[in-house]
């Protein structure tokens, strides 16, 4: 919703325009996901894939801080889509991994659900604190970068037989 105001109000584009950046973000979170699921997740153990994923993740947003023109806009909108799908599509994998057999779809179903309540709050957290505390934008840029890199150091220490392996390109389960 803050980025909607600011692309509104500051670089005064039309719907359109509005429409093709959200084109631009949903495709750079379709090429995430088809480099993750043909390459990375064949290749690379999950540890790694969650540290790096998660740190494209954190880094995506810093380029809100140069969104002062349409033609930035479009490329900080494909890179931030990019990069939160890839730290999105990594939790997903590591929820897949660590849920019971047979309870894929809970798991799919709860975080979702966590996803959404944080998307949405932080939506609502960062109007409020733009509105009450007077924050710029730029440092509600900072503050989601800095949470977004506390989980990084998570990928560090969950157990090895759940983020040492990659996937089998020929599984099917």
């Amino acid at each position: 919703m803050v980025i909607l105001c600011s692309v509104m109000y500051t670089l005064h584009l039309n719907t359109q325009d509005q429409g093709h950046l959200v084109f631009l973000n949903a495709g750079g979170g379709m090429l995430a996901a088809a480099l993750y699921g043909f390459f990375a997740a064949r290749r690379l153990p999950l540890r790694t894939l969650l540290r790096v994923c998660l740190l494209f993740s954190a880094a995506a947003p810093l380029g809100y801080l140069f969104y002062d023109s349409y033609v930035h806009a479009q490329t900080i909108e494909a890179a931030n889509g990019f990069g939160t799908a890839l730290g999105e599509i990594a939790v997903m994998h590591l929820a897949v991994r660590v849920m019971p057999t047979g309870s894929e779809a809970l798991g799919f179903a709860v975080l979702m659900a966590v996803r959404n309540l944080f998307m949405w709050g932080s939506d609502w957290l960062g109007s409020a604190l733009i509105e009450s505390l007077h924050m710029s934008f730029d440092t509600l840029v900072y503050i989601n970068t800095g949470t977004t890199l506390l989980v990084v150091p998570l990928a560090l220490v969950l157990p090895r037989v759940l983020v040492n392996d990659h996937d089998n390109a020929g599984s099917a389960d």
